[in-house]
């Protein structure tokens, strides 16, 4: 299967400063051979810069490749699958060429338990996400690679996957549905977020303008329960608690803010027709 878009002159001017994407070309390519999927996706596109008084001065122009498969880790157990994904970014005007990686083992009875192993990381220069959706991995909405990182206090400066440089994430998460009640499951997830190297800062900031990380190091714990109200609709109630360690700076490279810790509650109600 193979898709091309084109998306162009989006929009010609640049509004109170705002940055707007334009020109953007894609071509998804997707194979499926014998319990294993492969995809390929390759994304150019420029990027309008404003000045200081929001007008357009440079277009910054952008190539991303992605690469991805996932499928059976064996013929003869479909309990275990494997995920992988990984992306090459390139900024011709910046002059940053990166790298975003994926991996993750992944254990489904499709019954009661379900269990995942995950390891995420980028370089100091990746500007790339993963197109999960694309990847056809998460279907339905409810997990994505950086689905508790965004909740967490920590995640909150980051653009769509894009800032994720020079960190890598472990998760481990397992998930239970009630036996012969599948309406409630609940699902604990660790995350454990760190610098790739320890003497490069990292974009990923603590949701204040300006602000980045040294040696950071952060622990995730997330803890949901899920309640099926229909067969297309659920409710989600959730906790996370967040321990975030490490040297906070600003943009002039001033020490700032100390470690930071917090506690967060939420709730969804999730439908699709």
């Amino acid at each position: 299967d193979v898709a091309f878009n084109v998306f162009f002159d989006r929009r010609n001017d640049v509004k109170g400063g705002n940055q707007d994407t334009f020109n953007v070309w894609n071509i998804n390519a997707d194979y499926s051979t014998k319990g294993h999927d492969i995809y390929l996706g390759i994304y150019y596109n420029e990027q309008r810069l404003p000045d200081v008084a929001g007008q357009p001065v440079s277009n910054e122009k952008a190539t991303r490749i992605e690469l991805g498969a996932s499928g059976k880790l064996s013929n003869n157990n479909d309990k275990l699958r494997y995920d992988i994904g990984l992306v090459h970014s390139d900024l011709k005007e910046a002059d940053q060429s990166g790298i975003l990686g994926h991996v993750a083992i992944k254990y489904d009875d499709q019954k009661q338990l379900q269990a995942k192993l995950a390891y995420t990381f980028a370089d100091d220069e990746s500007h790339a996400n993963i197109n999960v959706e694309n990847m056809n991995r998460y279907h339905d909405g409810d997990e994505t690679i950086f689905e508790d990182l965004y909740l967490s206090a920590m995640a909150m400066g980051v653009n769509t996957n894009r800032d994720f440089c020079n960190l890598s994430d472990l998760k481990l998460e397992v998930k239970y549905t009630v036996k012969d009640n599948d309406k409630h499951s609940f699902r604990l997830a660790y995350d454990m977020v760190s610098n790739k190297e320890d003497d490069t800062p990292t974009t990923f900031s603590a949701g204040m303008g300006g602000l980045y990380q040294e040696d950071l190091k952060a622990n995730i714990i997330t803890f949901e329960y899920t309640y099926k109200l229909a067969e297309n609709t659920r409710l989600r109630l959730g906790y996370q608690n967040s321990k975030i360690e490490g040297r906070l700076f600003n943009a002039a490279g001033a020490p700032d803010s100390p470690d930071v810790k917090s506690n967060l509650y939420y709730c969804e109600l999730y439908s699709r027709f």
